[in-house]
């Protein structure tokens, strides 16, 4: 999961980007085991699936800093949203995966557009002096620091 900020300073924990910052909530490494385990699920999953791709795929999570917690994550999620029946997914599918918390601009211009409804989201404490948005089940999930907590 990343969650962008509007300014940061770089730290173990944080990486800028040019969007702004992110600070990453999952913590911990990859691990020749992670890798075996993701890599096992994704043959499983998709047959077609090739040993080429695995290898590009164990690169690019590789240089896109996946820990093991983030992998599963991300091959469990495109297990249960890809919709390319008799198709195999491609890598982006799997290192696309990410969640954002939003301001509350950006809740209020993606609701207007249709993209999300507000009620699937909850405000959380960044260390702002505003909340900002992500959704119920992330906040749960990943165990953030509700808003009004201090």
């Amino acid at each position: 999961m990343q969650i962008y900020r509007e300014s940061c300073k770089v730290s173990p924990t944080m990486t800028d980007t040019p969007d702004g910052c992110f600070i990453s909530v999952y913590a911990g490494e990859r691990t020749k085991k992670g890798v075996a385990d993701v890599t096992a699920k994704i043959v499983k999953a998709f047959p077609g699936w090739s040993s080429d791709q695995t290898e590009i795929l164990k690169d690019r999570f590789a240089e896109n800093g996946f820990t093991d917690r983030r992998m599963m994550d991300a091959v469990n999620f495109v297990i249960d949203n890809y919709e390319g029946y008799g198709k195999i997914p491609n890598i982006a599918n799997f290192i696309k995966y990410d969640k954002t918390a939003l301001t509350y601009a950006q809740i209020c211009t993606a609701h207007d557009k249709g993209e999300l409804v507000f009620a699937d989201y909850e405000p959380i404490d960044l260390g702002h002096d505003n909340p900002r948005f992500a959704r119920r089940e992330d906040v749960e999930k990943f165990n953030l620091k509700k808003w009004g907590t201090r």
